[in-house]
Parts: C-alpha cells; sequence; structure tokens
C-alpha cells in the first residue's frame, strides 16, 4: 500500500476578493437611489389621460397639476383656483419681451377630471394672455390597468 507523504499545498477557500465586489456594489446602488429623482414631484398623484402623439419639451415650461377633485398645484405646491392669474401673472413678467414668443404652460390634469373643470382652468390660463398651453398625457405603451 502506498500513500501519498506529501501534504496537500492548496490555498485556503476564503471569499477576500468578494468584499470589495460587494462595497461596490452597495454604492451604486445608494447612488442609483439617491440620484434617481429626475423631476420633482407634482404635489399629487395624477394620471394623466392617454395620448398616441408624443413629443419632447424642449424648453422650460410652467407646470400646473390639476387633481380629480380640482385642486390646484404650482411647483408641487397647492393653490387656489382665485390665485391662478395672480401666479400666472408673476410667471408672464419673468419674460422679457424678445422671449415672450417662448411662453408655455403644461397642464398635467387628472384623466377622471370633468371636462368642465379643466375647461375653467384654461379660460383662466388664456385670459392671462398665454396662448401655447400643452395638455400632458401618457403615451398607449405607458397605461397602468389594475
Amino acid at each position: 500500500m502506498i500513500l501519498d507523504s506529501q501534504p496537500d499545498h492548496r490555498r485556503p477557500d476564503n471569499d477576500d476578493n468578494l468584499i470589495p465586489l460587494i462595497n461596490v456594489v452597495f454604492l451604486m446602488l445608494i447612488f442609483f437611489m439617491v440620484a434617481g429623482q429626475i423631476q420633482p414631484s407634482d404635489g399629487v398623484e395624477v394620471t394623466p389621460p392617454v395620448s398616441s402623439n408624443e413629443t419632447d419639451p424642449q424648453l422650460e415650461r410652467l407646470k400646473i397639476v390639476e387633481s380629480k377633485a380640482g385642486e390646484l398645484f404650482i411647483d408641487g405646491k397647492e393653490i387656489k383656483q382665485s390665485e391662478l392669474a395672480t401666479r400666472l401673472n408673476q410667471y408672464i413678467d419673468t419674460f422679457s419681451e424678445q422671449r415672450l414668443n417662448q411662453l408655455r404652460v403644461e397642464l398635467k390634469a387628472d384623466s377622471e377630471l370633468s371636462v368642465e373643470q379643466l375647461q375653467t382652468v384654461l379660460k383662466i390660463i388664456k385670459s392671462v394672455g398665454i396662448n401655447r398651453v400643452s395638455l400632458i398625457t401618457q403615451s398607449l405603451g405607458n397605461t397602468t390597468h389594475d
């Protein structure tokens, strides 16, 4: 009977190289969680209506959000409907005469909002002299069904 008398010189099985990998993965996770907020929130959850037309906004625009209960939000802060014209006039005042043709307002209204409530807000926007209003909608592929 022949016995191998040489000791086994294998390297111990430890995972020292795995710890830096875990650190990098956690750092990337934290980075994407912090940097993941691209747009400011609307102040209220709104489901916009569906549209097949897609356009990219090119200029900075004032964003008005209207919930299905008729609540209005500008920059995530709730305002009363009676204050809307005043806030829009303040927005108009920030534009110089040369940039007035770039004046745009985005309206994000809930799909369950009544047409009468939407028309009331549109009339206020038009009454202050803003003629370019974009209605924010969802593309057909982004609809969710519960």
